[in-house]
C-alpha cells in the first residue's frame, strides 16, 4: 500500500517537473523566438533596412499564443509601403492582433487589428516621380517632374506633339479622399499654350494612383498633419475610435449634402435668370477658360 502511494506521489512530482521544464522552455526559448519571428515579419512587410528598430512588447502567454501583442514600435530611416519608398517611418501601435498562423507560414506581418496607433512618415519628390512615371507614360506623358513646396504641389510631364515636345502639368494639393487613401487633387492646369484636350489632361493628373493607403495599418485613422515643404510630403496620423469615425463620416456626408444643395441652388438661380432674359448660362461643352 505504501509503495503504491509513493508511486503516485512520484508520478505527480514527475509531472510537475515536466510541466516546469516545458513552461521554462516556452518562456525562455519559444516566446523570444516568436518575438523574433514577428519582428522579422514586420521587417519583411515594410522592407525595412538592417538599421531599422523593431521592438515588440508581449502581453500574457495566452495573448501571445493567440497572436496578440501589447505593443510594438518601428523606427526606420526608410521603408516601402505599397511599392512607395517612404522616409523617417515611425509607427507605434498598441493592442495589436496578428493572424499568427498566416504570419508564421507566409513570413509577412499579417495584421488583423490595431487598437491604438500613431504613424508618421515623409515622401520625397523622387519617390512620387518613380511612382507615377509608368502610369503617366501609359497616357502619353513622359519625363515626370514633381515639385513639393510650402505653396503646394506641382506635377508636370512632357507630351510629344510629333514636331516638338511640350511640358504640361497641374498644380494642386494632397488630400485624404474620404477613405484611408491620400491622393493628389489637381486644381489648376498648365497647358503651355497647347491645344491638348483639357478634359483628358485633367483626367490624367486627377486620377493618379494614391500616394499611400493607410488601411494596411488596420486602424481607423485621423490625419493630423498633411503638408508639403522642401521637397517632401509629411504625414502624421493617429488611430480613431469607432465613435469618432462614425461622427466624422456623418460630418463628411453632411458637407457633401450641403455642397450638392448649394450647387443645385446656384444652377436654379442661373436658370431663373436665363428665363427672365438675363445673361444665359454657359452652353454645355463650351469652354470659357483662358489657356
Amino acid at each position: 500500500m505504501g509503495s503504491c502511494y509513493q508511486r503516485v506521489v512520484n508520478c505527480i512530482f514527475g509531472l510537475f517537473v515536466i510541466a516546469a521544464i516545458a513552461g521554462g522552455a516556452l518562456y525562455f526559448y519559444v516566446l523570444p523566438r516568436l518575438d523574433n519571428l514577428l519582428a522579422d515579419a514586420v521587417r519583411r512587410e515594410y522592407i525595412l533596412p538592417p538599421s531599422a528598430t523593431v521592438v515588440i512588447t508581449r502581453g500574457s502567454l495566452l495573448d501571445t499564443l493567440e497572436g496578440e501583442v501589447a505593443r510594438f514600435y518601428v523606427d526606420a530611416e526608410e521603408a516601402k509601403l505599397d511599392g512607395l519608398l517612404v522616409k523617417d517611418l515611425r509607427f507605434l501601435a498598441e493592442g495589436i492582433r496578428f493572424d499568427l498562423p498566416r504570419t508564421l507560414i507566409s513570413g509577412q506581418a499579417e495584421l488583423l487589428n490595431v487598437s491604438h496607433g500613431q504613424l508618421s512618415l515623409s515622401v520625397s519628390e523622387e519617390a512620387l516621380e518613380e511612382r507615377w512615371s509608368e502610369e503617366l507614360a501609359s497616357k502619353g506623358l513622359s519625363k515626370v517632374d514633381v515639385e513639393l513646396s510650402n505653396e503646394g504641389v506641382g506635377v508636370s510631364a512632357v507630351v510629344d506633339l510629333k514636331l516638338t515636345e511640350v511640358r504640361v502639368g497641374a498644380k494642386g494639393y494632397f488630400e485624404v479622399d474620404g477613405t484611408d487613401r491620400i491622393r493628389f487633387h489637381a486644381t489648376d492646369l498648365e497647358l503651355a499654350g497647347t491645344s491638348i484636350g483639357i478634359a483628358e489632361l485633367k483626367a490624367a493628373f486627377s486620377t493618379l494612383t494614391p500616394v499611400i493607403s493607410l488601411g494596411r495599418f488596420k486602424m481607423h485613422v485621423v490625419v493630423d498633419e498633411l503638408f508639403t515643404s522642401a521637397g517632401h510630403l509629411f504625414i502624421e496620423t493617429r488611430s480613431q475610435s469607432l465613435e469618432e469615425k462614425i461622427a466624422a463620416d456623418r460630418q463628411r456626408l453632411k458637407e457633401r449634402q450641403q455642397a450638392a444643395e448649394a450647387e443645385a441652388k446656384e444652377a436654379g438661380e442661373q436658370q431663373n435668370a436665363y428665363e427672365n432674359g438675363d445673361t444665359p448660362p454657359d452652353e454645355p461643352g463650351s469652354d470659357t477658360s483662358e489657356v
